[in-house]
């Protein structure tokens, strides 16, 4: 585990999520997989999962195929942006790394929707949903626009129409 205080909201269990040195080393941390988690439980009927672990979603996420490709729950998930980081003093090289480790991870969320046939919107401050095709943040610096909500297509034109929302391109319409 990598943190800088028991209480660090951003500690992570990738060293390649932050620059060196931005987190301390802090104890172990035992991980199972969330399929072999809600079996224990015997939990069914799961119909949204909330993901932010600092760059490992996607680890998350493959942790629950079986749930997800069961359950077709809601997803909200984090992906950290990394434009700003150019920005910072530091080992060029070591920020290199780390944002193209952003970038790698947004561009695994993007595949495992796609191959799930999820539709992505990012969640904007004003409470506004954004479609999005492309997961890669690129030159976005905005921390606050870091949230995803991802719907499985066939639930998701129903689910933004019954709460009001403004869909700039319906999930039905957007290629797979």
């Amino acid at each position: 585990m990598f943190t800088n205080s028991p209480f660090d909201v951003c500690a992570s269990l990738s060293a390649n999520t932050y620059l060196p040195g931005t987190l301390g080393t802090g104890g172990v941390v035992i991980v199972d997989t969330g399929d072999a988690f809600l079996d224990r439980l015997g939990l069914t009927g799961v119909a949204l999962i909330k993901i932010d672990v600092e760059g490992l979603e996607l680890s998350v996420l493959k942790g629950l195929r079986e749930t997800v490709d069961r359950e077709r729950p809601y997803l909200i998930f984090e992906i950290l942006v990394y434009a700003h980081l150019a920005q910072r003093a530091g080992n060029e090289a070591q920020k290199k790394h780390v944002m193209e480790r952003r970038k790698e991870a947004a561009l695994g969320l993007e595949r495992f929707c796609r191959e799930q046939d999820y539709v992505v919107y990012r969640m904007l401050s004003n409470g506004d949903l954004e479609y999005r095709r492309e997961l890669d943040p690129g030159d976005s610096t905005d921390l606050m626009a870091m949230d995803h909500l991802a719907l499985p297509r066939e639930k998701a034109a129903d689910l933004l129409a019954g709460y009001g929302y403004r869909i700039d391109m319906r999930p039905d319409q957007a290629a797979a």
